[in-house]
């Protein structure tokens, strides 16, 4: 998310912060929906003499953290709550929701040998012998999905 702000706001105070997006649609009876575009983080805040410029991102960013490359074996949907708890990202499924899915209930390997470097790179692996792909949805937390299956 880039947006500019005609504010007068310290951007040091924007650090860590968090943007919640929303827009509003007005219905046929008269009445507004609001209608979620998404949870962001704020990586920067420059400031010009009268905007204040802002760039966010969803907390799919989170999981660019280094993993430890240690021996893991697990079902798809451990890998994910692994990834889950050490990003601190919601998952938006539940077990028994990944263990329906084709390959959901194999045992997966991750061995020291490998490429995999963040738990962004375990992920794409998980997606994979899932069949599908990882987002941050609406609400912030991740889900899985992939072509023909809503999120």
């Amino acid at each position: 998310m880039g947006i500019s702000l005609f504010l007068d706001i310290d951007r040091y105070t924007l650090e860590d912060a968090e943007v919640e997006l929303s827009y509003h649609l007005r219905l046929a009876d008269g009445t507004y929906e609001a209608v979620p575009m998404g949870i962001f983080e704020v990586s920067e805040a420059n400031r010009t003499v009268h905007v204040l410029e802002l760039k966010a991102y969803d907390r799919m960013l989170r999981f660019d953290r280094a993993f430890n490359g240690f021996e893991t074996i697990g079902t798809a949907y451990g890998m994910m709550a692994l990834c889950s708890t050490a990003c601190g990202v919601e998952l938006a499924q539940t077990q028994a929701e990944i263990e329906a899915l084709p390959n959901g209930s194999e045992l997966l390997s991750i061995y020291p040998e490998n490429d995999i470097e963040t738990y962004r790179d375990v992920l794409y692996f998980t997606a994979q012998v899932l069949g599908g792909f990882f987002c941050i949805n609406r609400e912030g937390s991740w889900s899985f999905g992939s072509m023909g299956r809503p999120l």
